[in-house]
């Protein structure tokens, strides 16, 4: 008798038991005189797995777009302050963000506090 399984490493690891259980269930409760031989297949590659896949493949992909981008950006930053000039981009879009200084302001708990944004030299 040929048992064809998938090759994973469950089966390979379970292979003897199995075996052990076909065997005591053929030969002792029906009586059957079998060998029991096993044989792998490659395992199939379902829709889900391929769906998982997919969505690994798509998050590299934007992990790798966002620190591509802030490699360029800090490239780019490096120049502009070798010419004098400040630019930044915003990692979401891309684009050159406004670095107009404005008074910022934060809601704490009904408290409002005013601070003056500043840059770290």
């Amino acid at each position: 008798m040929l048992l064809t399984l998938e090759d994973t490493v469950l089966n390979h690891s379970m292979e003897g038991e199995i075996l052990q259980i076909l065997e005591k269930i053929l030969v002792e409760r029906c009586g059957f005189s079998v060998k029991i031989h096993t044989a792998y297949v490659e395992k199939e590659t379902g829709r889900f797995q391929e769906e998982e896949e997919a969505k690994i493949r798509l998050k590299v992909d934007a992990i790798y777009s966002r620190t591509k981008g802030r490699r360029e950006e800090g490239e780019q930053t490096a120049s502009a302050e070798g010419s004098g000039q400040s630019t930044a981009q915003d990692p979401e879009t891309g684009k050159a963000a406004e670095t107009a200084q404005k008074p910022k302001t934060e809601n704490a708990g009904g408290v409002t506090k005013s601070f003056q944004g500043g840059s770290r030299r």
